[in-house]
């Protein structure tokens, strides 16, 4: 009964589905599965709320559609060959209003269902060639599934697991044991927060069992492994090339670089290298990386590229630094400590970020300044924050300095990747929002409240502009505050505005040629959550705009009951 809906582009605007009035915008909790491989159709359950049903759906990247079954929250998905792998946004709307977005995943790898009973050894299901990756849901308290892979030894077994970072409320555990039932490796919370990641060198040709459970997050008194509808997970295996990130981790802009691969089971020389063409007006971008199951992040930027040269382990045969630069470097042993002597003037100030972390790398961050002498003048490191070190500092007289990077636990190795900043504080400014989706009704008007922060002492003169608002609606100009705040963005439809479903972006645009030189108001779905357990996506600047139809009055979910002018506001 159903019919394909195809994805939106950036923009547009369509109605599918005439509804009563008093509707009630849909909730999206989860897509299980949550991904499929490119050129097949997956049939895929909705958690969330419905009412009624079918629903239109919309995603950030082209390359899907969506066909409604006749069953409440049953949809299929056509994955098109050529559809963009890595992770995807997608949301489901009525003329009421559309759900947070949430996550679906394309690679380019054969993709599995899981099967039960698997909860045992005996029961494992097969993997078959490698790399696979499974679709399962630990469905009851208790559940352990469990996948059996054939390898040879020298080869590394590769194991990512997505749960949490797919909005499971799932703290999923990953075991491997061999045929004999022993167990050869374990994890838990891997280098990206608490879903699992498990590398493993084998010793011994055969077969190998792995067995994912889990416990609820947040943690409840009881502990006891988890399990329900909602506790959707992704097993991502393989014993073949698996790039953990990238060397150097970022590029100067409008460059083309190169890039080492930094993993397991990598080819030597030329194949382990990636080039890449940097945007001359982005900030940043990301690259997909082993078929689409993961992505490295790769900030842009404008000052020059230094890569450290060994041996720099102390003051005295520190590698020679002129700022402004960005140092890439590894630590690439235990206790190993990189060195970078450069020449400042009294008053001269600086901050010196280190990113690691970010591009989830295992290095634990530790920044200090030292004299010519060896005497340690200021330090910083990721022990509190749980994040990468940032430190300002500013030269006490002229004279010759050295900042020292290290793993604060004294750990090391070849994916100990970090990104040096050193120079001075670099003058920027960030639009936030913490409302995804706005609802107008004809004739009324709405208001988006939007936070500008101004970060070392950007001053300069900023524009407004609100992106891909549909005909008959109007935003106000707004003017941004010189000190950064709150503002309110008035959304306005005309009496004859006619219904409408779409994204749309607010920006903020430097009026000089300075750089930054545009910055979109962004959305996280990490509000409330802890730093070291991020989303797949954490982010998005793809606003939600809904004109309601004339005599239909939008319903908010019981989580945003607030009214403001004939509308609500998430």
């Amino acid at each position: 009964m159903g019919r394909f809906a195809k994805r939106f582009p950036i923009f547009s605007a369509t109605l599918l589905v005439a509804l009563p009035a008093h509707a009630a915008a849909p909730t999206l909790d989860y897509l299980f599965p949550a991904g499929g491989g490119q050129g097949t159709e997956v049939g895929v359950t909705l958690g969330g709320k419905f009412e009624p049903w079918p629903v239109s759906f919309w995603a950030d990247a082209p390359g899907l559609e969506f066909k409604t079954d006749a069953k409440n929250g049953s949809v299929t998905i056509r994955i098109a060959k050529d559809a963009p792998t890595g992770p995807h946004f997608v949301r489901v709307f009525n003329e009421s209003g559309a759900s947070a977005p949430r996550w679906f995943v394309v690679t380019s790898h054969r993709e599995l269902m899981e099967q039960e009973p698997n909860d045992t050894a005996r029961q494992a299901q097969d993997a078959g060639p490698l790399p696979v990756v499974f679709n399962g849901r630990l469905d009851e308290r208790g559940d352990v599934d469990s996948f059996n892979v054939k390898t040879e030894a020298g080869r590394w077994l590769v194991a990512r697991v997505d749960a949490y970072s797919l909005g499971s409320p799932l703290d999923a555990v990953l075991h491997l044991y061999d045929s004999n039932g022993v167990r050869m490796a374990f994890n838990h919370d891997g280098p990206q927060g608490l879903d699992p990641f498990l590398a493993w060198r084998v010793a011994k040709s055969g077969t190998y069992t792995f067995q994912i459970s889990g416990f609820i997050h947040p943690p409840q008194a009881e502990v006891r492994f988890a399990g329900s509808a909602a506790s959707i997970y992704r097993l991502s295996l393989t014993d073949g090339e698996f790039a953990a990130g990238l060397f150097p981790s970022g590029a100067k802009r409008g460059e083309k670089v190169s890039l080492k691969k930094i993993g397991w089971n990598i080819p030597a020389g030329a194949g382990e290298r990636v080039k890449f063409a940097a945007g001359k007006n982005s900030d940043a971008t990301n690259l997909v990386l082993n078929g689409g199951v993961s992505r490295a992040p790769l900030p842009l930027d404008d000052w020059p590229e230094v890569i450290e040269a060994e041996p720099n382990d102390s003051a005295t045969n520190a590698q020679r630094v002129t700022w402004p630069a960005i140092v890439n470097g590894v630590i690439a042993r235990p206790g190993d400590e990189d060195c970078f002597t450069f020449a400042a003037k009294k008053g001269d100030g600086f901050e010196f970020r280190v990113l690691s972390a970010a591009f989830g790398f295992p290095l634990a961050t530790s920044v200090k300044i030292f004299n010519s002498g060896g005497e340690p003048l200021a330090k910083a490191d990721d022990a509190e924050a749980n994040s990468d070190a940032r430190l300002a500092w500013r030269a006490p007289r002229d004279g010759d300095f050295t900042v020292s990077v290290s793993d604060l636990f004294g750990n090391g190795g070849e994916n100990f990747v970090y990104r040096l900043y050193l120079g001075p504080p670099q003058p920027d400014f960030a639009l936030t929002t913490t409302e995804h989706t706005v609802r107008l009704e004809p004739g009324k008007t709405n208001e988006l409240k939007v936070t500008l922060t101004r970060a070392n002492g950007h001053t300069n003169r900023l524009t407004f502009a609100v992106e891909g608002l549909p005909a008959g609606v109007t935003a106000t100009p707004t003017e941004l505050p010189a000190k950064g705040g709150e503002i309110k963005i008035a959304l306005v439809a005309a009496a004859d505005a006619a219904p409408a479903n779409q994204p749309f972006r607010v920006v903020a645009k430097s009026a000089d040629t300075s750089w930054p030189r545009e910055r979109a108001a962004l959305f996280s779905l990490r509000a409330g959550e802890v730093p070291r357990a991020p989303r797949i996506i954490t982010e998005t600047d793809q606003l939600w705009l809904t004109v309601v139809p004339k005599g239909v009055t939008a319903e908010a979910p019981k989580s945003a009951p607030k009214k403001k002018k004939g509308a609500e506001v998430e």
